[in-house]
């Protein structure tokens, strides 16, 4: 029925006749499969580890990108987030000097001389009330904590009346010239050795309201 040149167009209408049953010329090359991947637990594992590489190489490649954006936001942002801190600190020091210089010289106008000396954080006698809202007894923004001084030797200079920055036993005072140096230039003539605002006994602050 099926003979040795039976056409393409035979053998295909035969294999409609017959069903899935294909009917090949004994000359035709044999049909061609594509690869099956074998099944059972070994060719699930082998397609799982397979999928696991490439979902591997996808999260390291991700990963290293994201290290390299967060490694440039950290070079450029820390300059700028510290410099913010530096101005921070230094508008609210200035602010708290100006307030206290003048509470104290309202009430050595009033009185007709200035408070007692008294110990760091410690409100003089007199200046409860104006003191009262203020941050007087709290650590300074910079560390350490204010102090009212009278007659105070500081790196050679007496002052008749200065408030200093001191260092306490919890709070230390920061040391840090640039953020010093940005305090001085927003109140006084930005020279830590001159001035109003300057270094004295062991570099602490001190802002001088009398010569």
């Amino acid at each position: 029925m099926f003979g040795p040149r039976m056409s393409a167009a035979r053998r295909k209408s035969a294999k409609t006749e017959h069903g899935d049953l294909l009917i090949l010329h004994p000359m035709d090359p044999p049909p061609q499969h594509s690869p099956v991947p074998p099944r059972g637990p070994s060719g699930a594992r082998l397609q799982f580890i397979s999928r696991w590489r490439g979902c591997a190489g996808f999260s390291l490649l991700g990963l290293a990108v994201t290290l390299f954006v967060l490694a440039v936001i950290a070079a450029v942002g820390t300059p700028f987030l510290r410099q913010r801190a530096i101005e921070r600190k230094t508008n609210a020091i200035v602010a708290d000097l100006r307030a206290f210089a003048a509470a104290y010289q309202a009430f050595a106008h009033e009185r007709g001389d200035w408070p007692p000396q008294v110990a760091p954080g410690v409100v003089p006698a007199g200046m409860e009330t104006r003191l009262a809202q203020t941050s007087w007894k709290e650590p300074t923004p910079i560390g350490g904590r204010f102090h009212w001084a009278r007659r105070t030797l500081q790196q050679g200079m007496r002052y008749e009346a200065a408030l200093v920055i001191s260092d306490s036993r919890e709070h230390q005072v920061s040391r840090d010239k640039n953020q010093l140096e940005h305090i001085d230039r927003q109140i006084d003539d930005g020279d830590l050795t001159t001035g109003k605002f300057r270094l004295g006994y062991r570099n602490q602050p001190v802002f001088v309201v009398e010569n």
